[in-house]
């Protein structure tokens, strides 16, 4: 019996990961701030930035979205597999396009200690919301 319940256990585990790890990957994700990003209200979408955290650099959101057509979520980084001293990854940054129009997400790669100095790299992605 006890063998039974811990089979059901893992199997309803894997299942809730499964369906999570599904809703993870169904949002749309960006990485090409040439390609305005189409979508639809209340869909949420990801932008794909390389990173690098070992040189201090990190990606921070620039200016002030229309939160009436899209707000911030979240942020993470994953680091690539290569499991490396000082190898990088990507910042994956989370909206949700919140109601019909257009708005750009300007994005800066920074060190946070040089508030004066100009960032590293900038990219500034268009996004279009459909009602």
């Amino acid at each position: 019996m006890k063998n039974t319940s811990f089979v059901v256990v893992c199997i309803f585990a894997v299942a809730v990961s499964s369906v999570v790890f599904a809703a993870e990957a169904y949002k749309m994700e960006y990485d090409n701030p040439n390609i305005p990003i189409e979508i639809t209200a209340g869909q949420e979408f990801v932008l794909r930035l390389d990173s690098n955290p070992t040189t201090g650099y990190g990606w921070k959101l620039a200016d002030g979205i229309d939160e009436d057509v899209a707000k911030f979520v979240s942020s993470k980084y994953r680091q690539y597999e290569v499991k490396l001293v000082g190898s990088g990854g990507s910042e994956y940054w989370t909206f949700e396009a919140t109601g019909s129009g257009t708005t750009a997400i300007k994005m800066q790669y920074v060190r946070s200690w040089e508030e004066n100095e100009p960032p590293a790299e900038e990219k500034v992605f268009t996004v279009n919301v459909k009602g």
